[in-house]
């Protein structure tokens, strides 16, 4: 990581008294390692290393100056609707941005660079969540015989995990769930087999497997050993 830069805070965000001295860096280096179209492409583990702190505060964080229109969050999805990559703008975006957008040319580079790419971009908005009870149950005993192969039957949830879940549904959509889930499911070690065995620990987490799906993050538990050669 290259730092021989610095950063500069804007006097609305140094003066604002609702915002902690991390959310104001953090707004500072959003917008010192945007590229010349206004995008940072910084992962939140890179601004959690940056900040020395975890990445569910930078989670937190980052929701907390987007509901309160200090930044703005880009989604850019493929063809199957699934997300691609994330994109932080310094300030909130009004309308689905038109310069074209590059991600940065490798993962571990999140200083400023622009490039010549084209994208097309799409404008990550709240909608809706209608995604019922038992849906999310069908979601969940899907995910499990797909990427590991045992069955499930759980007939409703327990009344924490629907509270949870019906916090989730007023800030996510049900991509995003679909896609946080995915993110768990794919994780190459699971510590516990109770991870997986109800949504609970999912439902708990749901930020941090958020935030891996976008990332392509699959060891937030460890890699699976490497076999010796016979």
């Amino acid at each position: 990581m290259q730092k021989n830069w610095y950063a500069v805070i804007t006097a609305d965000i140094l003066y604002d008294k609702q915002l902690t001295p991390r959310q104001k860096l953090l707004c500072a280096a959003i917008a010192n390692m945007s590229n010349d179209k206004g995008y940072c492409f910084a992962t939140n583990a890179h601004f959690s290393e940056m900040l020395c702190c975890s990445v569910s505060s930078i989670q937190r964080d980052l929701k907390y100056l987007e509901d309160n229109n200090k930044i703005g969050r880009i989604i850019k999805l493929n063809s199957a609707g699934e997300v691609e990559y994330r994109a932080l703008t310094p300030t909130p975006p009004v309308t689905p941005p038109i310069a074209p957008v590059t991600p940065p040319h490798s993962t571990s580079d999140m200083t400023p660079h622009s490039t010549s790419d084209t994208y097309n971009n799409k404008l990550y908005n709240n909608k809706t969540n209608t995604l019922t009870e038992s849906e999310f149950l069908e979601l969940w005993k899907a995910k499990r015989k797909k990427h590991l192969n045992k069955p499930t039957n759980i007939p409703k949830l327990s009344p924490r995990e629907l509270t949870r879940l019906t916090e989730l549904k007023k800030d996510y959509t049900p991509t995003d769930i679909k896609n946080a889930m995915e993110a768990l499911f794919r994780q190459e070690v699971l510590n516990f087999s109770s991870m997986t065995l109800r949504p609970q620990h999912f439902l708990d987490k749901f930020e941090i497997y958020f935030s891996a799906y976008s990332e392509r993050n699959t060891t937030l538990y460890g890699s699976k050993p490497v076999k010796p050669l016979l």
